[in-house]
């Protein structure tokens, strides 16, 4: 019983982990950002490095 516990609670460090490397992923991606206005990771912002002028602000 007692390894059952310990394999449960290795499966909860591993989730929690891995939810909170995506959520800093998507933040640092721009997620939530004003860059993207509210769409999560717009299309833009990832053509961003094609085309330079995609973005809000100054040309």
């Amino acid at each position: 019983m007692t390894a059952l516990a310990i394999v449960l609670a290795a499966l909860v460090v591993l989730l929690v982990s891995s939810v909170v490397a995506l959520v800093r992923d998507l933040r640092a991606d721009g997620y939530g950002s004003a860059h993207t206005s509210g769409t999560g990771l717009s299309v833009s912002h990832r053509l961003s490095a094609v085309n330079p002028y995609t973005g809000p602000g100054l040309r």
